[in-house]
């Protein structure tokens, strides 16, 4: 895709990626550094740091700060030509993660076959777009066959840049 990637330079070590998932994707962690970042400037403005601490507090605070800015600017910005090639690809891996899951009847009712299930889960079965499935940190095979467990990985990152649905079981037939 153009050299973007859902994976900025805070999610990295060099080239090798170094996390599941992107750093801007994970709203919990992002949140709770934001408020920690609040608590100290507060901390700091009201003075109930002690003397020998504001240094310290200080100095955290600045790495905070400066993590935050990362993951800030870790967030890929497409064209909107790219982001209809993301759209499209998690519209079609949507049907296709669907296809490949049994229903919650028959897991329920112990009529998957757990060997078959366990097969799709982690053999390539599923056909992606590889520039997409590579922006995900997703490499296919020679064949453009990923894992479900790996479509599911591209499904979650595609649809939170897109702000849609990212729960793969809520995908699974009920009958």
């Amino acid at each position: 895709m153009d050299g973007i990637t859902f994976f900025g330079k805070v999610d990295r070590k060099g080239d090798k990626i170094t996390s599941e998932y992107p750093s801007w994707m994970l709203d919990v962690h992002v949140d709770e550094l934001r408020e920690s970042v609040a608590q100290r400037e507060r901390a700091l403005e009201r003075g109930d740091v002690a003397p020998s601490e504001v240094n310290y507090i200080r100095e955290a605070l600045k790495k905070e700060k400066a993590r935050l800015a990362e993951i800030d600017v870790a967030k890929p910005k497409l064209t909107s030509e790219q982001t209809d090639k993301v759209a499209k690809e998690y519209d079609k891996l949507g049907k296709e993660i669907k296809d490949s899951m049994f229903s919650y009847d028959e897991m329920q009712k112990g009529l998957a076959n757990p060997h078959e299930e366990a097969r799709r889960m982690v053999n390539p079965c599923i056909k992606v777009d590889s520039e997409v499935a590579r922006a995900c940190g997703v490499t296919p095979n020679e064949k453009g066959l990923v894992s479900r467990n790996d479509a599911a990985k591209i499904f979650k990152i595609s649809g939170k840049f897109l702000g849609e649905n990212t729960n793969v079981e809520a995908l699974r037939r009920g009958r």
